[in-house]
């Protein structure tokens, strides 16, 4: 490519971004009365950044500690390809430190009712209600009412919530389609039912459907890990999916005067219906059980799952459902075997009374938590728990059940010997996720590759005919980022530049789609801006 087309290449693509938003700052030591735009100026407050935000733009915390006395509050809606940003760059973590705050139904340390945010590399502590609220709020026109599109596609990454007066995390009044990306929620525990509300993650009471927790980690709640209780006022059945989610010693009383019910993953309830989905999940030394139907009516999908030392049953369906199914689960524990009803599907899988740690790289339950990568993604050592050995019993003797696996058949259990279950190979659930099996290089483009440059990333590959080639980023929720349109080009090597200088520092997935006279192709690689 001669310079002349490169400029007119460069320029073309100016064009195709939207406005450079701003970003604000924030600091400790910083001050309302400054402006906010430079690290110099920096606001005191995150809800005087909030209040300041437009669409697109960003809130970058400095790490430290934020003492809060008041909730916060966002309401404003961002759009699918100008998304608002709040939080730290790089490995920072900002602790919000709500200890101060009173304990009431309206004290929760951050409460989001807009759309289209990403929540990232925050500690939220000691909240006087829920650490984050995700919800609609009331229609103004009518108390009686919940708007239904708002508290809607937003992400929540790489954030611990601790400590708060009730469930950590909650979503509820129709809140849809987010996704919670690796996040801790623990110790959290609620004055007012002496520690019977307090769950780690909470979808529940009239939650919206599309809700999906990947990489989440609950533990040492005063309830339980996660709660789907559905209220018989609920308009919508909806669906919850968690995948390489984490249940660890929920229930238990934490030098306080009683708990709840302490189970790992409460799947629903008697009142109304939920879908609730677990896909390589792990569930361990709750009070009570690891999958627990409590009643629940609606569809319950359980793939590739382990549990382990809870008191009562590592998996508890006793009646009758929409459809059940259990494959590819490893069970053990002595009360497993009765606990389970004979209608449904269950196939590979393995109920054992007591664990043959010979079989397993570690069998540490302390492992479960330990620090995550620098990255937020749960470490080799928290994935090496109740992994098979290769060549163990368990390797290769599942069923083919939907989910990606590295050797003849699928593993038993909630690893897969030989797949790194990172963000690399997170399976998504909204039809925008779907095509991204993998985020990695995977499609049929020959010699994908990108190059980085000062702001600048050059994505290069090799088509065989001519035509138009369009690119997308997105996030690694699978949610788009920015159109960057669609160029011309000729057979053989050819490359494109990308203005990465308006994107927050983050990994993204470029998609390619080239179509020629040989038909459609496409690839998909993964972009880091830095």
């Amino acid at each position: 490519m001669n310079m002349k087309n490169l400029f007119l290449l460069i320029a073309s693509l100016g064009m195709m971004q939207v406005s450079i938003a701003k970003t604000c700052y924030v600091a400790p030591d910083g001050s309302d009365t400054n402006d906010g735009l430079t690290p110099l100026a920096a606001f005191k407050s995150v809800q005087k950044a909030v209040d300041a935000m437009n669409t697109g733009d960003s809130a970058i915390l400095t790490a430290g500690v934020y003492k809060i006395s008041e909730r916060i509050n966002i309401s404003k809606a961002g759009t699918p390809g100008s998304r608002f940003f709040l939080g730290t760059r790089g490995t920072d973590r900002a602790k919000l430190d709500f200890s101060s705050q009173s304990k009431d139904d309206n004290s929760q340390g951050i409460r989001l009712t807009g759309n289209y945010w990403t929540i990232k590399g925050l500690q939220v502590h000691a909240a006087g209600d829920n650490g984050i609220l995700i919800e609609n709020p009331k229609d103004p026109e009518d108390d009686t009412k919940y708007l239904t599109n708002q508290g809607s596609y937003n992400t929540i990454e790489w954030c611990v919530i601790d400590s708060c007066n009730d469930a950590g995390l909650q979503l509820k009044r129709y809140a849809a389609h987010n996704n919670i990306i690796n996040c801790d929620s623990y110790h959290n525990w609620d004055e007012k039912t002496d520690g019977g509300n307090a769950d780690g993650f909470a979808p529940k009471l009239t939650v919206g459907t599309d809700n999906y927790f990947y990489g989440c980690r609950a533990w040492e709640n005063s309830d339980d890990g996660w709660d789907t209780y559905i209220k018989k006022e609920a308009s919508i059945v909806p669906t919850i999916i968690t995948e390489y989610c984490i249940c660890y010693r929920n229930g238990y009383k934490y030098g306080k005067s009683k708990s709840g019910n302490g189970n790992g993953f409460k799947m629903g309830s008697d009142e109304y219906k939920s879908n609730f989905i677990a896909r390589h999940c792990l569930s361990v030394n709750n009070l009570a059980k690891g999958f627990d139907q409590n009643h629940n009516a609606g569809e319950m999908t359980m793939i590739n799952c382990s549990a382990w030392g809870n008191l009562k049953s590592e998996f508890y369906f006793k009646e009758t459902s929409d459809a059940l199914t259990i494959k590819n689960c490893i069970g053990i524990g002595a009360r497993l075997n009765k606990d389970l009803i004979t209608s449904g599907t269950y196939e590979s899988n393995v109920w054992e009374a007591s664990i043959t740690a010979s079989e397993f790289e570690s069998n540490n339950v302390s492992d479960v938590l330990a620090p995550r990568n620098s990255d937020g993604t749960l470490s080799a050592k928290t994935l090496s728990f109740l992994k098979p050995k290769t060549g163990s019993k368990y390797v290769n003797k599942g069923v083919n059940a939907g989910l990606a696996f590295s050797s003849t058949a699928p593993d038993l259990g909630w690893i897969e010997v030989g797949l790194d279950p990172g963000p690399d190979k997170s399976r998504f659930t909204t039809a925008a996720r779907q095509s991204f099996r993998t985020v990695s290089k995977s499609g049929d483009l020959i010699g994908g590759s990108h190059t980085v440059l000062p702001n600048i990333t050059k994505v290069n590959f090799i088509t065989s005919s001519a035509g138009n080639l369009s690119i997308r980023l997105y996030n690694l929720a699978g949610e788009m980022v920015a159109d960057l349109g669609s160029r011309h080009f000729s057979a053989g090597q050819n490359s494109q530049l990308i203005n990465m200088n308006k994107f927050n520092s983050g990994m993204y997935v470029c998609e390619l789609s080239y179509s020629g006279s040989d038909g459609i192709k496409t690839d998909r690689l993964k972009l880091v801006k830095n």
